[in-house]
C-alpha cells in the first residue's frame, strides 16, 4: 500500500497525514512515520505533514505553513527532522494556540 502512496504522490496526488484517534498519539505517529520512511524522503514527509494535509482538508489558506495571518502550532525538536523520522518524536517545546504546552528545555 505504501508503494502505491509513493506512486500517487509522484503523480501529484495530495497526500495528507491522519491517525486514528483511538491509538496512543505518539505510538500512532511513530508507526505512520516508520511506514512512510520506507518510500518517502524526510523532505517529502515534511510536505505531507504540513502543506499537503492542510490542502487535503481544504484549509491551506489558514494552515500548513508558517506565514503571517495563518494559524500555527509549533513543535521544536531535539534533533534535525531531516536526518530521520526518529527525531520527529523528540519534542522539546510545543506551542499550541499561542501557549507553551510542553517545555523540556
Amino acid at each position: 500500500m505504501i508503494v502505491n502512496a509513493r506512486t500517487l504522490f509522484d503523480a501529484g496526488v495530495i497526500l495528507g497525514y491522519c491517525t486514528d484517534t483511538s491509538y496512543d498519539a505518539v505510538a500512532g505517529l511513530e508507526h505512520e512515520l516508520k511506514s512512510m520512511n520506507v518510500v518517502f524522503s524526510m523532505q517529502d514527509m515534511v510536505k505531507i505533514m504540513g502543506p499537503n494535509t492542510a490542502s487535503y482538508i481544504q484549509m491551506q489558506g489558514e494552515l500548513g505553513t508558517l506565514e503571517a495571518g495563518k494559524l500555527a502550532d509549533i513543535v521544536l525538536l531535539a534533533g534535525d527532522p531531516l536526518e530521520g523520522y526518529w527525531n520527529w518524536l523528540k519534542a522539546k517545546v510545543v506551542v499550541k494556540n499561542g501557549k507553551v504546552v510542553v517545555d523540556k528545555r
